[in-house]
C-alpha cells in the first residue's frame, strides 16, 4: 500500500484514505451511507 492508501474502516479492503478524494470508507461501503444522506 502506498502512503495514500489504507484499509477501509468498515470492511478493511485497501482504499484511498488520504489526499484529494480520500475517504475512510471504500466506495462499496460509502454508497449506502450516501444513499441514506440523500447524496449520490
Amino acid at each position: 500500500m502506498s502512503a495514500q492508501t489504507g484499509p477501509c474502516t468498515k470492511c478493511h479492503e485497501p482504499t484511498i484514505r488520504y489526499g484529494p478524494g480520500g475517504n475512510p470508507l471504500c466506495p462499496e461501503c460509502l454508497a449506502p451511507v450516501r444513499e441514506r444522506q440523500g447524496k449520490k
